[in-house]
């Protein structure tokens, strides 16, 4: 994997992957009064032969306290799952690697096609179990090739529609083989891996292959389901359900959906510090549900969060620094990756035909996007603190060119204007507004989640009057976040708003820039993708080319060619505009974090992205708390 240049970023931690010896290993007093009491094997029992090391950001850590922090919900379990996630394979702190993780090492062959991975010998879930390649076996052939919990095979794990297949050689080797070469895939497991960690002991009893059909059929009534793969999903909710085996440094002590759901220290977790600690250091993390995510920020500027960044807002940076020094807090900004933190994505698959063929139309959409000040946005809600851009990767990504962030990113209602009368919108009613060829009045709707990860809602209403000011009626609707996802699912929506992540390493999930998902506004061309063409709807030429592009890339181990066909969709992209950006380079609401002054080893800059599972990549099992 080529390195991804991150200027603004300084490797704070560095990793002893293998060959790891200690004198003795040490582990926190609540676990060694287990252990005297008979109730855990010692610490060297519950270790790896080769824990993975890692070395603090500050000092090595001390053991105990209580991380408090808020979430939002069962929705919100994201807030959770990226500070304890754990695959095969890992990210390093910057995105320039990929490191092993649960496997020591890994090979591939040649062609690209297959890959054989060890596993570090003597993992323990966290009930103690050995984790081996039976619970990778189990993965495979009773969820993987179980068309009741896997309808579909997730695009990351085939090649051209023809899913993996897996290998075991021994209880820590297996092979993973694809039909085609695929060169993205060990870095694309560093993000998605985890869902291949299946406790196999814990699992099968809720399986329809092991028990007994009367005996679930019981269970699943009991828990008011009515079919088996529902209750097994339920139960498999890795933070939703006490009692489900972990390989992460804490696990769920309470439900999620208590007002305080905590999770308490994994006593088998498998890594340790350079002195031979077991890691966590910090015993519990207390996550209090609230309301919103203005609950959050308002709780953070009175000093009743010891350390987060996720759902604190540009907008209140100004108050967060003022009130520091109260709260006993230091306000951390990290670079975010994002490419528009307001992306306006212009449905491709709306239903009605007039203003559907108007949304699929190149030049409505670039005059929609050039309508927009930008500048006046950065200033009026981001405080400066943003740039004015096109939604396209960051200059810190290989595929990046600066003609990609300028692209219809001008501000020139006059162009704007020239275009839309070029259509044939050049007829207006009475109030001033542009009428359709079938004579309706020209109006777009604007439909954001609100109240969720920033100023959404302020920036679409500024972009909603740049709109009507060049003739469109435009009006913004705020929708609960669960509505909006199944909204976004089919054809009513217009316009439909979320943030464009993933702009540093874009070819590990370019979810914004090929329809993969409900969020990108056009459903059914991701359908049409992912099934190849056997479902949804088939997509524009240059839609077609831009998933020919990426099929390429994700074929080819060659660094400068995937560049070369990631660099190809973005222009493309840049033509087409089907998602209109605004502001991007911000500090949104992953990269502004407060960090209490006795909270430490958390780096003072960071990069933070979903597809890095940010802060994950920055180790929170090494943050630790000090007295007061």
């Amino acid at each position: 994997m080529k390195k991804y240049t991150f200027l603004s970023i300084a490797v704070v931690i560095t990793l002893l992957l293998t060959g790891s010896s200690f004198a003795q290993f040490n582990e926190a007093p609540e676990l060694a009064a287990r252990v005297d009491a008979g109730e855990l094997p010692p610490v060297e029992d519950r270790l790896p032969a080769d824990p993975f090391v890692v070395v603090p950001y500050e000092r090595v850590g001390e053991y105990g306290g209580t991380w408090r922090r808020a979430f939002l919900g069962p929705s919100d379990m994201s807030s959770v799952h990226r500070l304890t996630h754990e695959a095969l394979v890992r990210w390093n702190e910057d995105a320039s690697e990929i490191l092993p993780n649960l496997v020591r090492d890994w090979d591939v062959t040649p062609d690209g096609r297959e890959f054989t991975f060890y596993l570090r010998e003597g993992l323990r879930w966290s009930d103690g179990h050995p984790f081996t390649t039976e619970d990778l076996q189990f993965w495979y052939e009773d969820v993987f090739q179980n068309k009741d919990l896997t309808p579909s095979f997730a695009e990351w794990l085939t090649t051209e529609g023809e899913p993996v297949e897996l290998e075991v050689i021994d209880e820590v080797t297996f092979k993973m083989s694809f039909p085609q070469p695929y060169g993205l895939f060990v870095t694309r497991m560093a993000t998605f891996g985890n869902g291949l960690l299946v406790p196999k002991h814990y699992a099968k009893q809720f399986h329809v292959n092991y028990v007994a059909e009367d005996e679930l059929a019981a269970m699943v009534a009991e828990a008011d389901f009515e079919h088996w793969y529902q209750l097994y999903g339920q139960r498999m909710s890795e933070w939703a359900v006490v009692g489900r085996p972990t390989l992460s440094a804490w696990v769920t002590e309470t439900p999620n959906s208590r007002q305080n759901f905590i999770l308490s220290r994994n006593p088998y977790y498998w890594k340790v510090d350079t002195e031979g600690n077991q890691l966590p250091y910090i015993d519990r993390i207390v996550n209090d549900l609230v309301q919103d995510s203005e609950v959050i920020n308002l709780r953070a500027v009175a000093g009743e969060i010891d350390m987060q960044f996720r759902h604190l807002t540009v907008t209140n940076l100004p108050v967060f620094v003022d009130n520091a020094a109260t709260g006993n807090y230091d306000v951390r900004i990290w670079r975010a990756a994002i490419g528009s933190d307001v992306l306006l994505q212009m449905s491709q698959n709306h239903h009605e035909p007039v203003l559907g063929e108007l949304l699929r139309t190149k030049e409505f959409r670039q005059a929609l996007s050039v309508a927009i000040n930008r500048e006046e946005v950065n200033d009026l809600v981001y405080l400066g603190t943003g740039v004015p851009r096109q939604a396209t990767v960051i200059p810190e990504s290989t595929l990046f060119e600066p003609e990609f962030a300028t692209a219809w990113a001008q501000y020139d209602p006059d162009l704007a204007n020239q275009m839309l009368d070029e259509l044939g919108l050049d007829e207006r009613n009475a109030a001033g507004y542009r009428l359709r060829p079938d004579g309706e009045v020209l109006s777009l709707i604007i439909e954001v989640a609100g109240g969720v990860f920033g100023p959404w809602v302020q920036v679409c209403e500024l972009v909603a009057d740049y709109w009507q000011q060049v003739g469109v009626r435009s009006t913004v609707q705020s929708l609960e976040r669960s509505y909006w996802v199944e909204r976004t699912q089919g054809r009513e929506p217009q316009v439909v708003v979320w943030n464009m992540d993933r702009a540093l390493t874009p070819l590990v999930h370019p979810y914004w820039w090929l329809p993969q998902g409900s969020y990108t506004g056009a459903p059914l061309w991701a359908q049409w993708y992912n099934s190849r063409g056997a479902a949804g709807e088939e997509p524009t030429e240059e839609m077609k080319r831009v998933m020919e592009l990426y099929d390429m890339a994700k074929a080819t181990a060659d660094v400068e060619e995937q560049t070369a066909y990631g660099k190809e969709m973005m222009r493309i992209h840049s033509e087409q505009v089907w998602n209109i950006g605004v502001v991007g380079l911000n500090p949104g609401a992953m990269a502004i974090g407060v960090v209490k002054n006795y909270f430490h080893n958390v780096p003072e800059v960071g990069l933070t992205d979903v597809l890095q599972i940010s802060p994950a990549n920055t180790y929170p099992e090494q943050y630790f708390m000090t007295t007061e």
